[in-house]
């Protein structure tokens, strides 16, 4: 079986490209009948052999709507795409960084809704990062709408921070996050992360805890500077490998926030 290739370009020019855990889960998935797919989807436990990556559900659903939008499978991915982003949601707007939570994932999640629909039509690369890097993607995306959400009288000008906007709102590109975003959170999420991190951390295997409290020192994933060492430097082990780790403790932060809400 053949992937259907991304097409977006980095700004080096270089093409996007699937993390190699995802494009091997979805060689598995493509063995699979579509009820035992479903039946992996169920799965919630990312530490659990069949749970499937947030990036194969996008790939999945792309691939659903190329052979006949709205179809019931298509349909049913979609169902499952939205829990996700239901889970994701309710961990990372529940601290009253804004005065109503709930206007806001929704107002969220129709933001993604927007650029799925352009994705799955005219412009397909705007779907592209996120069957990359779901968490990352989507913190970026969470980003911008928590600053319109912080902003609106300047929005209303066409001016932000000095500027004039003349893109409207829902058209920015959604921008790479930095290296120290590891953990898929923007800014306000991980100040609020780290609140909560010294309560939640044992449950973090030793190699995901380590990770996760250099990334919260400080420390990039990637070498940034001679004159401070990286996670994976410290750690003795490839990027890959940490970004591996980080995603896996991010999951787990987020089920068990789920778990005491």
């Amino acid at each position: 079986m053949t992937l259907t290739p991304l097409t977006k370009k980095r700004k080096s020019g270089q093409a996007y490209a699937r993390r190699a855990s995802t494009a091997q889960q979805l060689l598995e998935l493509a063995g699979l009948s579509r009820d035992a797919v479903l039946r992996r989807l169920d799965q919630r436990d990312h530490r659990h052999a069949d749970f499937v990556e947030t990036e194969c559900v996008v790939y999945l659903l792309r691939e659903a709507n190329r052979q006949g939008n709205r179809s019931a499978w298509f349909e049913r991915l979609f169902a499952h795409l939205d829990r996700r982003l239901d889970q994701n949601l309710r961990w990372a707007i529940s601290y009253g960084a804004v005065n109503d939570a709930e206007s806001l994932r929704e107002d969220i999640k129709q933001e993604f809704y927007v650029l799925l629909a352009k994705g799955l039509r005219e412009e397909p690369e705007r779907l592209d990062p996120f069957e990359v890097f779901f968490d990352k993607a989507f913190a970026a995306l969470r980003t911008n709408c928590l600053n319109k959400a912080k902003r609106p009288e300047r929005r209303e000008t066409g001016v932000v921070d000095g500027k004039q906007d003349d893109q409207e709102d829902g058209e920015r590109e959604i921008a790479e996050p930095e290296p120290e975003n590891a953990m898929g959170l923007n800014e306000i999420e991980l100040s609020l992360f780290r609140s909560q991190a010294s309560a939640l951390i044992d449950h973090l295997s030793d190699k995901e805890k380590r990770a996760v409290k250099l990334v919260l020192q400080g420390h990039h994933v990637e070498a940034s500077s001679p004159d401070k060492p990286s996670v994976a430097e410290i750690c003795g082990v490839d990027v890959r490998t940490i970004n591996n780790w980080l995603r896996n403790a991010r999951k787990r932060f987020d089920d068990l926030h789920g778990e005491t809400r």
